[in-house]
């Protein structure tokens, strides 16, 4: 284990950008994970941790049971707090390599959630964390999502973004990936069908902004309209509740 002290070594200013800059995230390949059971997810999930940060009095300055590949760092309390993106630091950061985001040529399964520029990336971890409770078997991110590696998601998420494939890309080519193995996409709104009403057993349901609802462009390739039933008094539902609503639809309907 590698002793730290000072804000401006490379290992800690290269965690904090990861922290801060969607970009690097990118070009690096990397994203951070904060707390104990993010980094339990991490390793039970086998991803490839490429660093930990253990802070002093965290009950693991001590341990050897640490990833074989990772670079492990003791740090002073002080220097955890700069590190960690959260304002309660846990006392464990981990740096761990970002799963592939690409959407694959072909698709498996049939059921699918995808979220049109969502901004809030506690609502995008929170649908994440969703899709693995309900067994999706993916999710589509369109247009200027929120990212999923963001320590804001990944901890909404609660560690299931290790496990449901995650896909950023356009309406067009997540659309002709459906169309070429039968999957019905559905947009999420009033007007349509209630939830109860559709086979979404195999099936692609949209997601709008929090704010301003599907584009105009992904509501024209959906072949269908699917909404919750509430009172007409009622508020709309928040996104990522509505989102859990419809996946549980999903997964009882399943064939």
């Amino acid at each position: 284990m590698e002793r730290i002290t000072s804000r401006k070594n490379p290992a800690v200013e290269h965690t904090v950008r990861l922290c801060r800059d969607r970009a690097f995230r990118r070009s690096e390949g990397q994203f951070v994970c904060d707390g104990f059971l993010l980094y339990r997810e991490a390793v039970l999930c086998g991803a490839a941790v490429k660093a930990v940060f253990v802070a002093d009095g965290c009950g693991m300055e001590g341990g050897t049971d640490f990833p074989r590949e990772a670079r492990v760092f003791s740090v002073p309390g002080g220097l955890m707090e700069h590190i960690s993106p959260s304002k309660s630091p846990q006392g464990i950061v981990c740096v761990c390599t970002a799963p592939a985001l690409r959407p694959p040529e072909n698709l498996a399964g049939g059921r699918y959630i995808a979220l049109d520029r969502m901004s809030d990336a506690g609502n995008v971890g929170t649908l994440i964390r969703s899709a693995r409770a309900f067994s999706l078997d993916g999710m589509f991110l369109l247009g200027n999502c929120a990212d999923p590696l963001n320590p804001k998601a990944v901890r909404a998420s609660m560690g299931a973004v290790f496990t449901v494939p995650i896909y950023e890309t356009d309406a067009d080519e997540m659309s002709a990936l459906l169309l070429e193995v039968g999957i019905p996409l559905f947009a999420s709104m009033a007007g349509g069908k209630t939830v109860t009403e559709l086979d979404l057993s195999r099936s692609c349901v949209v997601i709008g902004a929090e704010a301003s609802g599907i584009s105009s462009g992904v509501l024209s390739l959906c072949g269908g309209k699917v909404g919750i039933p509430m009172p007409p008094e009622s508020e709309s539902l928040n996104a990522a509740v509505a989102g859990s609503i419809i996946m549980w639809e999903m997964a009882r309907t399943e064939k």
